[in-house]
């Protein structure tokens, strides 16, 4: 089975196809959008679909290991209203 890991960092998302075994299948990057959430979750949103066609050929899981850094100013509410 593949896996798609994706680090979220505030200069870039980083992101992997892997085997159970952690071979690397395809990789790449793209720029974090730290201004605009409709425009991050753009990104992910395309990450994802972009891999699943790299990977149709081949099991793949639909769990995604993500790894994130919530540093990040994505204009969240903030915790104080």
């Amino acid at each position: 089975m593949n896996y798609l890991a994706i680090d979220i960092g505030g200069t870039f998302i980083k992101y992997a196809v892997i085997t159970e075994s952690a071979e690397i299948i395809s990789k790449g990057k793209k720029p974090t959008d730290t201004e605009n959430l409709d425009v991050f979750l753009d990104t992910l949103e395309e990450i994802y679909r972009d891999n699943i066609l790299l990977t149709q050929r081949r099991p793949f899981s639909s769990t995604v290991l993500l790894q994130y850094h919530w540093d990040l100013p994505l204009n969240r509410p903030s915790a104080n209203g």
